[in-house]
């Protein structure tokens, strides 16, 4: 995403506030993609935000990636429902210690928290009863099998004599 820089020294204080709530609002705005964009839906349960993904697919497998930086595993859950597939989950804000004797005031928060959701459909050759998951470095590796009835195989041609000579 292109983001806009105001040179901070350029403008006077109260525009820059100004200019820096405006890049924050924009932010917010375009990082949040509809609930229904891209196969995506929230299943009707109120998000803060729907995570990051990219769809990887091979012979045998498809890979899901699902950006989640900060969520533990006993944080999220995986679902099939008849043919979708939802990761469901919540990421908590860091906690301050408030009896720190430095008392942080926050300036700028990027980062989302809140509950979220990501939803597919799942293809028709998907072997739901073989789907796993593995959470590493803040990306969920989701893994779904072909069934083996749609693997490329090959036939055998079998030659059968003529019976005239």
């Amino acid at each position: 995403m292109t983001r806009f820089q105001f040179p901070v020294r350029t403008l006077p204080i109260p525009m820059q506030e100004f200019a820096n709530e405006l890049e924050h609002a924009v932010d917010h705005f375009f990082k949040r993609p509809s609930a229904c964009s891209n196969g995506d839906a929230t299943g009707g349960i109120s998000v803060d935000f729907i995570p990051a993904m990219d769809v990887h697919e091979n012979d045998t497998s498809y890979m899901l990636e699902l950006d989640l930086p900060g969520v533990r595993p006993g944080d999220m859950k995986l679902e099939v429902h008849e043919d979708r597939l939802s990761v469901v989950g919540t990421r908590a804000a860091a906690k301050r210690d408030e009896n720190s004797e430095s008392n942080w005031a926050t300036k700028i928060s990027e980062r989302t928290f809140g509950n979220y959701r990501r939803t597919l459909a799942l293809p028709k050759n998907a072997d739901v009863d073989n789907i796993s998951a593995v959470l590493q470095d803040g990306v969920l590796l989701v893994t779904i099998p072909k069934t083996l009835n749609a693997l490329p195989r090959q036939i055998e041609v079998k030659h059968i004599a003529s019976t005239t000579e």
